[in-house]
């Protein structure tokens, strides 16, 4: 079925607060581990992820440092690992759960920067100048395994996976702004979405997880504010699509019924 043409809703509309959703479980496929819910290092295949890639098959585990495993530490959903403007002391390695990354703007307002999931490597923005760039905060119950920065130095000498993963990371970060940009600055609304859902799609199946049928973790303002967009924009947006039938939306969880006109539209969408 031909897409037909959409139009990017107009500049400008906003709405005064963010629009809180309830918190769905994601459907996650069967697989080998399935229900283990015991705090392991993420593997190395995960911190190697990337989107256009399918993951390695290896199940290599973080080194460990003097012997001792790096610390998990859980935080409940609004609970912040970090803070803009904090010293510079650990990476941090989601194990579970996600996060954004957010930026405060010299005015006040706040931008998201990006979102993060298992096997991400939160915090390498402070490794340039010693303090965070970005507040990073959890989006639901989540753990993550602190790197100390001390022991990251000692054991990088010696190993060859952590350089791997460090510049795979660092790699992924330079990418990642760039991708962020010509989302931003060339692409109509409708491609932005687009674009958003077929990247977390990604994401998903990568990790192991359904890549057309998933729950939101973030708010319709998060996204917004991650796209450029205002919250209401966003929501008319999903409304949209789910009349021409390209997705399914229930408040949080979404369902890509047409990942191919999706890809139609972040293609034809562009400004």
């Amino acid at each position: 079925m031909m897409l037909p043409r959409l139009v990017d809703p107009a500049p400008g509309d906003s709405l005064s607060r963010a629009d809180p959703l309830p918190s769905l479980r994601s459907r996650r496929r069967d697989g080998p581990g399935a229900g283990n819910d015991a705090a392991q290092p993420p593997p190395l295949h995960l911190l190697r992820y990337d989107a256009h890639r399918p993951a390695d098959a290896g199940d290599a585990r973080l080194p460990e440092v003097d012997g001792q495993g790096f610390a998990p530490r859980r935080l409940h959903a609004g609970r912040r690992v970090f803070v803009q403007g904090q010293a510079f002391d650990h990476l941090h390695s989601v194990h579970a759960g996600s996060f954004k990354t957010v930026i405060v703007l010299p005015d006040g307002r706040e931008q998201v920067s990006q979102f993060c999931f298992t096997g991400d490597l939160m915090g390498l923005d402070g490794l340039g100048g010693g303090i965070h760039a970005s507040t990073a905060t959890a989006l639901e119950d989540s753990v993550v395994f602190e790197v100390p920065v001390t022991s990251l130095c000692d054991a990088a000498v010696p190993s060859k996976p952590w350089h791997e993963v460090l510049y795979c990371h660092m790699s992924r970060e330079i990418v990642r702004e760039h991708a962020q940009m010509l989302l931003l600055g060339s692409m109509g609304a409708f491609a932005r979405l687009a674009t958003f859902l077929l990247e977390l799609s990604d994401r998903m199946a990568v990790r192991g997880f359904s890549p057309l049928d998933f729950h939101l973790r973030m708010t319709r303002c998060d996204i917004g504010s991650y796209l450029g967009l205002s919250m209401e924009t966003v929501s008319r947006m999903f409304s949209t699509l789910q009349q021409h039938g390209v997705i399914h939306v229930d408040r949080r969880h979404v369902v890509i019924r047409s990942p191919g006109q999706l890809r139609e539209l972040r293609d034809r969408n562009s400004a």
